[in-house]
């Protein structure tokens, strides 16, 4: 369960973003709302910093659960009897992905890899999609990535970030910093941290099903500077062990293993759009010089 002031805070944040549904909305009209998000994406960036709670990273679990469950779900917007448009609801699934995303910087730049593992390993019971209709999906946190057709399928063709790998990516990275913390770059590779330590998480272990064996797809990785990954500091031995919390081992024989894993994902689109595929930690660092400075 969630602590309550922290539920209290999670609720208000709901709420806030409720205002912002526009039923049939145009692009007009969701750019604009995309826009007046931020204000409350700070707000709860802000009081993330202030809580101290020995359980943060269950009470954030909690929290994006509960937001998904609460704002991607058309019931809590229409009556039982009305349709509704998908892209009616394509900004609060683009809200929660990047809160979640800035929420992981946070915990990275804090190195609060305890806080991550609770969040990442997380068996989040969602909704099913749209109408939340149907028997709660047990889920990963990839189910919080979240393809904004809004974005990507309408706005993009009609303009000159045609250009770009990610309109979404470009948008969170270059346009929506929150300096000092949340710079495009850490915000970047947070996001790229997702897809990085996915399979170092061995879901299976854990008895959360991954359908189709599929990852999270990284979109900002071209917007990531490699200075600000957190895998630049692998062959620290004094780092390697902060890390233990992160994919649950308590050897560096283990999170050697568990880093072994991280390879990289071959997916066609990240050919097709840059001509290479995202860097994993032994990019950064070779597999042999992991932990070997003191």
């Amino acid at each position: 369960m969630c602590d309550k002031e922290f539920e209290n805070f999670v609720n208000k944040t709901i709420l806030e973003v409720k205002k912002l549904y526009v039923k049939d909305i145009t692009e007009e009209q969701f750019l604009d709302n995309y826009e007046l998000s931020l204000k409350t994406r700070n707000e709860f960036l802000d009081a993330l910093q202030s809580f101290s709670s020995k359980n943060l990273g269950g009470n954030l679990a909690f929290s994006f659960e509960k937001m998904y469950n609460e704002l991607y779900n058309a019931l809590n917007f229409i009556p039982e009897n009305e349709q509704i448009h998908p892209f009616d609801l394509d900004l609060f699934g683009l809200f929660i992905e990047e809160l979640f995303i800035c929420t992981i910087a946070y915990l990275l730049k804090q190195e609060m890899f305890q806080d991550i593992n609770n969040i990442l390993t997380y068996k989040y019971k969602l909704n099913p999609p749209h109408y939340g209709v149907g028997e709660k999906i047990c889920s990963t946190y990839e189910s919080f990535r979240f393809p904004s057709k809004m974005l990507e399928r309408i706005n993009r063709p009609k303009d000159s970030h045609n250009v770009k790998f990610s309109l979404k990516g470009d948008l969170i990275c270059k346009k929506r910093e929150y300096i000092p913390i949340f710079t495009g770059s850490l915000i970047a590779n947070a996001e790229l941290f997702l897809y990085q330590a996915y399979k170092g998480l061995r879901f299976n272990d854990i008895k959360v099903e991954v359908p189709n064996n599929i990852v999270w797809f990284t979109e900002f990785y071209i917007y990531a500077s490699p200075k600000d990954s957190i895998w630049n500091k692998l062959n620290s031995k004094q780092f390697c062990c902060k890390l233990f919390p992160l994919f649950n081992v308590k050897s560096m024989k283990e999170l050697k293993e568990r880093i072994s894993l991280c390879t990289p994902e071959y997916i066609e689109e990240y050919h097709l759009r840059t001509g290479k595929v995202p860097p994993v930690p032994t990019d950064y660092v070779k597999l042999d010089d992991i932990g070997t400075l003191s």
